[in-house]
């Protein structure tokens, strides 16, 4: 009878504790992936212009906003030449339209700090 109480009794504190303990875990897994996406999506922006991470490495935040607009009206000017000659493909032709977007309302930073 005892040991039938202990053993519910070690149940119950059991079925307590691991809800709480999943989501410390869950919490704890979740802001890693977040930071890595965001990481993947800055380098991808930065390649598409010609830039990387160590490029921008080292600056203030003004000469990186600086850089990066130079880099992407560049790169704007490179595509626009292709258009112009009929030699531009489809996937640059979307390039070329998300840098002009990118260029005519920069509401969020390109590189995160």
């Amino acid at each position: 009878m005892m040991k039938t109480t202990l053993l519910s009794i070690i149940a119950g504190l059991l079925a307590l504790g691991s809800p709480a303990l999943l989501a410390q875990e869950a919490s704890t897994n979740k802001p890693p992936a977040a930071v890595h996406k965001n990481a993947a999506q800055t380098d991808k922006r930065l390649e598409a212009i010609g830039l990387t991470r160590a490029d921008l490495k080292g600056l203030t935040p003004d000469e990186r906003k600086a850089k990066i607009k130079q880099a992407t009206e560049t790169k704007v000017t490179e595509l626009k030449a292709k258009e112009t000659a009929g030699t531009i493909t489809d996937q640059e032709k979307k390039q070329l339209a998300a840098l002009q977007r990118r260029l005519d309302h920069p509401k969020k930073p390109a590189v995160s700090q």
